[in-house]
This record gives structure tokens, C-alpha cells and sequence, in this order.
């Protein structure tokens, strides 16, 4: 059975941690409910529900966007977590942490962009900022990003960050060609959205896996 005072116990000592939690929660759901009031076209079905069911596709539509996005959300999360954990064991902000700090902010962006498709619609549709200019912006952010860890990269498994970025050229190359070219034949145009999107995805796979065994490697020296 339940013991009563333990449970009491647990609540106080939680009580702050979930109100900390539930708070941000409750000012998202009251934002949203506050501008679905004032704009009529904000469906809240459309927001809340799922894209497949929405929009009565079969359940695999998207599945390995989905997996992409999911990976990216490990890649980040992972390099999230390593970066606040050296820090509760007091490590200073180093080489290696600053990697996972500037690590974890770029992937998260990258998530983002990808999951709400940022590059294609929201930033060229709804806030009249070309995808060309978001496309260099993020192409800039990625060259900053390896300059500025470029000492931590070579003392890391970088081949693994090569392959990630080989496989994203081959995929940003593919996608830069006007789609017009495959549309001659029906296996051309199969053929470019399989190589295209399995470029992507070997990359998003390979990215994931860099950061994964990075981490890992910075939280086991904790053990030393």
C-alpha cells in the first residue's frame, strides 16, 4: 500500500520542481488560447493533433522525416545533458564543454528548422525572409560553428563529422537541382527522392552518432 507520509513527503520536497515545471506549460497553453481568441483562422485542432491523422494520411507518411527529427532531438539533448553535467561536477567551461554548449545550441537550431520547416515556409511565407538568405545564414552559422571548435574537433573522432558533412553535401546538391529535371521518368523521380532523402538521413544518423560517442567519452573522464 501507498505509505501516506511518504507520499506527503515526496510532494513538499517536489513541490518546487513542479511548479517550476508546470508553470511554463500553463503561460503556453494560456498564450495560445489568448491568440486563437483573437485570430480566427488559428485552428486549435490543427495545432494540437497529429499531422497524419489531420490530414487522414497513412501512418507511415513521414516516417523517416519523423526518425530525422528524432535523431536530431537525441544529437541535442545528449549534448544538453553532458554539457550540464560536467557542470554539477564543477568542470570548468573548457574545450570540450564549450564544444557541447556550441554543439547543443547548433543542433537545436537545425532541429527546429527541420521539424517546423523553418528554411521553406514559416521564414519565406510568414515572415518575408527568403529561404535562400535563412539557407546562407545557417551555412554560416555551420562554418562559424566548426572554426570555433576547430581545435576540439581534431582532438575527436572527426571522421565521423566528415562523413555527416559529405553525405549533407551530396544531399544539399541533389536538392538544389530544379525538379524539373526528374520529371522525365517515373523511376528518375523515385530515384532522386530515394537517394536524396537516404543522403539526409545518413547524415542526421551519423551526426546523432559523432555527438553520442563524444559525450559519452567526456562524461566517462568524470570517472578518472
Amino acid at each position: 500500500m501507498l505509505n501516506t507520509r511518504s507520499f506527503f513527503k515526496q510532494l513538499r520536497s517536489l513541490f518546487p520542481f513542479l511548479i517550476s515545471l508546470y508553470i511554463p506549460i500553463v503561460i503556453l497553453i494560456v498564450g495560445v488560447g489568448i491568440l486563437a481568441a483573437q485570430m480566427e483562422a488559428l485552428n486549435l485542432a490543427l495545432l494540437f493533433d497529429n499531422v497524419t491523422n489531420i490530414a487522414k494520411l497513412p501512418f507511415y507518411a513521414g516516417a523517416i522525416s519523423q526518425l530525422g527529427i528524432l535523431l536530431w532531438c537525441v544529437a541535442a539533448t545528449v549534448c544538453w545533458f553532458a554539457y550540464f553535467l560536467l557542470g554539477v561536477f564543477k568542470i570548468p567551461l573548457n574545450d570540450s564543454r564549450r564544444f557541447l554548449l556550441f554543439s547543443a545550441v547548433f543542433t537545436t537550431i537545425l532541429l527546429f528548422d527541420d521539424l517546423f520547416l523553418f528554411h521553406k515556409q514559416v521564414a519565406p511565407f510568414y515572415m518575408g525572409i527568403p529561404e535562400a538568405l535563412v539557407q546562407t545564414s545557417l551555412f554560416a552559422l555551420g562554418i562559424l560553428f566548426f572554426i570555433m571548435n576547430n581545435y576540439e574537433i581534431q582532438k575527436s573522432e572527426y571522421i565521423l563529422l566528415i562523413i555527416a558533412l559529405i553525405f549533407f553535401l551530396f544531399w544539399a546538391g541533389i536538392d538544389a537541382v530544379p525538379n524539373e529535371w526528374f520529371s522525365y521518368s517515373y523511376y528518375l523521380r523515385k530515384l532522386e527522392t530515394l537517394i536524396k532523402d537516404w543522403y539526409k538521413f545518413s547524415s542526421i544518423v551519423t551526426w546523432t552518432a559523432f555527438f553520442v560517442r563524444y559525450s559519452f567519452a567526456q562524461i566517462a573522464k568524470l570517472r578518472m
